[in-house]
């Protein structure tokens, strides 16, 4: 996803419009309408009040990645792990699953923890 899209999607998510954005920006309507665009593109400095206002990583705002947090801490203090899209609907695949299901997935995963270091080759990769 590109910039311009992440931008908007992340301020319809808090509702606030392009008016109340480029208010807490001290920036120019104009500005936040060219951003989501892609005519223009922020500074850094601008990039990381975003990502404060939003609650994001840079990465994210960046579209380097889908994770919008690499690390969170809950309101007393626990580490908090964010997930990808794919992993969030894996989790709750697993969640509803039967005790059967929940147990093979288990052993497999067990499985390729033992398996893993004899298929890696000298650069960390699967050789396979």
């Amino acid at each position: 996803m590109e910039f311009k899209d992440i931008i908007k999607k992340l301020r319809l998510e808090k509702s606030m419009s392009q008016a109340d954005l480029a208010r807490e920006l001290h920036a120019g309507v104009s500005t936040i309408a060219s951003w989501e665009t892609g005519a223009r593109y922020p500074t850094r400095a601008k990039m990381e009040w975003l990502a404060d206002i939003f609650n994001v990583d840079l990465d994210y705002l960046y579209g380097k990645t889908d994770i919008r947090q690499k690390v969170h801490f809950d309101g007393d203090g626990n580490l908090m792990i964010s997930v990808s899209n794919d992993e969030l609907e894996m989790l709750e695949a697993y969640r509803v699953s039967d005790d059967t299901t929940k147990e093979m997935v288990n052993r497999l995963l067990n499985y390729h923890q033992l398996l893993f270091p004899l298929f890696k080759g000298k650069d960390g990769n699967h050789d396979t």
